[in-house]
């Protein structure tokens, strides 16, 4: 009596190698996608963190250049400390808004780093710091859009 097969030689040759090589390919795989997933969880770390850090800067540079105004009365003696100041916070904002890796292309295209610089002209021009805090309400308010849509991308 011959015996009829149950599937073709091509399918049981298939079986055959597919039964080790399989689970090899499923590791690799899942390594990759495993490995690609902490990579987009790291990326979108660090952009939350970047604009964590660009807010408290220029929150901290914008109280300073306040407390700073050449129009306000000084102590005697305060001057190099006040000028000490005024140039740090200066400084640290302009570090901050050009040191982004993160998110450079967002701060770009937000404008946040010309808005600052006329903010803060328009602020040595003429000396009030109520227009200087609307421009910086401004300005927190796109700092704060672009961090909330990179969390919710997370």
């Amino acid at each position: 009596m011959t015996e009829i097969p149950l599937m073709p030689l091509w399918v049981t040759v298939f079986l055959t190698i597919w039964a080790p090589v399989g689970p090899l390919i499923g590791i690799m795989l899942g390594a990759y996608l495993s490995r690609s997933q902490q990579r987009r969880q790291w990326v979108a770390d660090n952009e939350v963190k970047e604009w964590r850090e660009l807010l408290t800067t220029l929150t901290t540079s914008f109280t300073a250049i306040i407390q700073t105004d050449e129009k306000l009365p000084k102590a005697p003696g305060e001057e190099i400390e006040r000028l000490k100041r005024w140039l740090q916070a200066r400084t640290l904002a302009g570090e901050v808004l050009t040191n982004r890796i993160f998110i450079a292309h967002a701060v770009s295209s937000f404008e946040i780093f010309d808005k600052w610089k006329t903010a803060l002209a328009r602020f040595d021009q003429d000396h009030d710091p109520k227009a200087f805090g609307k421009a910086f309400g401004e300005l927190t308010v796109l700092i704060l859009g672009g961090a909330r849509a990179h969390i919710g991308r997370v």
